[in-house]
């Protein structure tokens, strides 16, 4: 075999093997692109509405943990409001009895 028949028969060969791995990058491409587009078409909305449900559920936690701690901070208020409202009772009851008791001991 003479040289040119070689090098054309080798460069037969590389342009088939080049033909070959473009095909198999067009097939996989393909591939590739269905995937993205079914990933963006029905797996993101989905992960979009979870990430939704996810932080409205937080909120609602964290409203509630609120509601719990303003509502223990008012039943605390109220008892010393009416602690305090009792001792201000006996303080205006131990008032008024030492007061007589002056008005007796100066009369």
């Amino acid at each position: 075999m003479r040289l040119k028949k070689k090098l054309i028969i080798a460069f037969l060969a590389f342009t088939c093997l080049v033909v070959l791995v473009g095909l198999v990058n067009i097939k996989k491409q393909k591939h590739v692109i269905d995937n993205f587009y079914n990933l963006v078409d029905k797996d993101v909305p989905k992960l979009v509405i979870l990430d939704q449900i996810k932080n409205s559920s937080l909120r609602m936690l964290v409203e509630v943990s609120n509601y719990a701690l303003l509502q223990s901070r008012i039943e605390r208020f109220s008892y010393e409001v009416n602690q305090d409202r009792d001792i201000a009772e006996n303080a205006e009851g131990e008032y008024q009895e030492i007061s007589s008791q002056a008005c007796c001991i100066v009369s």
